[in-house]
C-alpha cells in the first residue's frame, strides 16, 4: 500500500473516532440505520460462534452486533485507539490470524482499502467452511476505478472513497465465494452476503 495513501486514511479515521466515539449512536444516516438491522437480523439468525469485522473502526462494539454475540465479536484494523473488545491493530494485508471464524464482516470497509483483492484472499484464509462473509458496500452504476490519482488528490463523486464498486466488480472479486443474497438498500448501499461453501 502506498504510504501516504496509509497515512491520509489513518489520519481521517483518527479524526473520524476523536470527533465521533463518544456519540457513535447519533452519526449514521437512515442508510447505515437500514444496513445496521439487515446484519444484525441476520447475525441473530445464524448465531455464529465467532466473529472478525474487518475495519472495525470504533472504539464501542458496532450497532450492528446483536448483544448476545457481543462476547464473540472481535476486529482488525489499521488504527490504534483504545476499544471495548479485542482488536488486532494492522493494515489487512498485513494482518496475520490464526484462528478460523464463522463469520467475517466488512462493513462500509473495502471501498477504502487500497487493495480490495487481498481482502478476498484473507477471507478466504480466516473463514471456516461453510462460514459467511457479510459485506456492505456504496454502491456506483458505474464499473470499478480507483479514486486515488497519482496526483495525491481525490476526484468526485466521493474523495473518501478508493474504490467505487457496482455489483458486478464484487462478484469478480469475491468469485471464489457462493452468493447467499445480494440486496439493494434504501440510500444507495449493497448488502452481499457470501458462503465459504466446500
Amino acid at each position: 500500500m502506498n504510504i501516504a495513501i496509509k497515512k491520509a486514511w489513518i489520519k481521517k479515521q483518527r479524526y473520524f473516532v476523536e470527533k465521533y466515539q463518544s456519540n457513535t449512536n447519533g452519526i449514521f444516516s437512515k442508510e447505515e440505520s437500514d444496513t445496521t438491522k439487515h446484519v444484525k437480523d441476520f447475525l441473530r439468525l445464524k448465531k455464529p460462534a465467532s466473529i472478525l469485522d474487518i475495519g472495525c473502526g470504533s472504539a464501542d462494539i458496532p450497532a450492528y452486533i446483536p448483544d448476545s454475540l457481543k462476547k464473540v465479536y472481535s476486529g482488525i484494523d489499521p488504527l490504534d485507539i483504545k476499544r471495548t473488545y479485542p482488536c488486532l491493530v494492522a493494515p489487512i494485508n498485513e494482518a496475520a490470524i490464526k484462528q478460523a471464524y464463522d463469520c467475517i464482516l466488512c462493513i462500509s470497509t473495502l471501498d477504502h482499502i487500497a487493495e480490495p483483492y487481498q481482502v478476498a484472499i484473507k477471507v478466504k484464509k480466516w473463514l471456516k467452511p461453510n462460514g459467511y462473509f457479510i459485506l456492505t458496500i456504496a454502491s456506483y452504476e458505474n464499473s470499478t476505478y480507483q479514486r486515488f490519482q497519482n496526483t495525491g488528490r481525490y476526484t468526485e463523486p466521493d474523495p473518501n472513497h478508493v474504490w467505487h464498486f457496482n455489483i458486478k466488480d464484487i462478484l469478480r472479486i469475491f468469485s471464489n465465494y457462493k452468493l447467499i443474497k445480494a440486496e439493494h438498500t434504501i440510500l444507495k448501499q449493497y448488502i452481499i452476503i457470501f458462503q465459504n461453501a466446500v
